[in-house]
């Protein structure tokens, strides 16, 4: 599907939830809910949520070790402007966009460096999704709010998605040797020029999923999946307390969940829409009212995405790479501009 179509599917996704979030809400009383906000309680809140950012960039480097190594300052450097371009490129884009910073320095092999963004999105999305499960059983069982069925459905959908992906990732990295066989096999129709680069691909991602070996790790590496999650669920209580939400520690981790699963979603930069939709739909069932939900929707999701997105322009400037050459990376430039970035690098 060519990248325009692409974009404009996601403009309309990110549109129609936003006209959800605002369907029911008296604009006045949502404007008043921002206007009464102590918004001093945002500083401590970004503070935070770059303190957890650190532990994201250390899951990252151990990840990346088995490629030749990455110190934890280029990973936290890296995953910054990646986390910025996602907020301003469509589709998740940013993944890219780190695979080739991590090319450019320090050398590493670009569909190695994807396949460990691959494995981080899959232990978030597990974390998440045992988030969203404890929360739901909470709902259901310990609390007077009925559980939703647009949660209940994202949940499993989140679940085949996520589930399906790491049983596949950790076959592949059981059996090696058996995934190059079953390329083999899927290539085996395809002409050489297609067949050999495909095989390539394949045998790169494997090398990116290596870290998983290590199976004494894997306890490690959810820790550190927990621990970054429960940061930046503080983001969200701080946000709460700006804006005098008052509700349960486990609705906010419920929305913590249910508001950045949905950023799977495919939809404009930085999931808008759909984010905000689930964010306001935990709190409402909750007993918080349209207007102050929508508020804090909007709130938090702008203080997990103006620091980082303004942290990444800045080291992209430091960097010394042109935005064009990082988008390119990202597969939306034309093959000539493509091929003048690499001739660049």
């Amino acid at each position: 599907m060519p990248a325009k179509r692409r974009t404009l599917i996601a403009l309309a996704v990110s549109l129609a939830f936003l006209a959800l979030v605002f369907w029911s809400v008296s604009l006045g009383d949502f404007l008043e809910e921002l206007r009464k906000a102590n918004y001093l309680w945002l500083i401590p809140a970004t503070v935070v949520y770059f303190l957890a950012f650190t532990l994201r960039a250390w899951r990252w480097q151990s990840l990346l070790a088995p490629l030749g190594g990455v110190t934890l300052s280029r990973s936290y450097w890296v995953a910054t402007i990646g986390y910025a371009a996602n907020n301003v490129l469509p589709l998740r884009l940013g993944e890219f966009a780190r695979a080739y910073l991590l090319r450019r320095n320090p050398g590493l092999d670009m569909t190695a460096g994807l396949a460990t963004v691959a494995v981080e999105r899959i232990l978030d999305g597990l974390t998440l999704l045992l988030w969203l499960g404890i929360g739901l059983l909470y709902y259901y069982y310990a609390a007077e709010w009925s559980v939703p069925t647009q949660l209940a459905v994202a949940a499993v959908v989140s679940a085949v998605i996520f589930l399906s992906a790491g049983v596949c990732v950790m076959l592949s990295v059981i059996f090696p040797a058996a995934a190059m066989r079953a390329a083999r096999i899927a290539t085996r129709p395809l002409p050489s020029r297609y067949a050999v680069p495909a095989l390539g691909i394949v045998e790169s991602m494997l090398c990116g999923f290596a870290a998983l070996r290590q199976t004494r790790k894997l306890p490690y590496y959810f820790l550190v999946s927990n621990a970054v999650w429960a940061g930046e669920a503080l983001v969200y209580f701080l946000v709460a307390r700006a804006l005098d939400v008052e509700t349960h520690l486990i609705v906010l981790c419920v929305a913590v969940a249910a508001s950045n699963l949905a950023t799977a979603v495919p939809s404009t930069s930085g999931g808008i829409g759909p984010f905000e939709f689930f964010a306001k739909m935990t709190l409402v069932v909750a007993g918080i009212a349209e207007e102050a939900a929508a508020a804090y929707a909007v709130v938090i999701h702008a203080t997990l995405w103006v620091p980082v997105t303004i942290a990444g322009a800045v080291l992209l400037f430091l960097e010394g790479a042109p935005l064009k050459e990082v988008v390119g990376a990202s597969g939306l430039m034309t093959g000539r501009e493509t091929q003048r970035a690499e001739a660049v690098e």
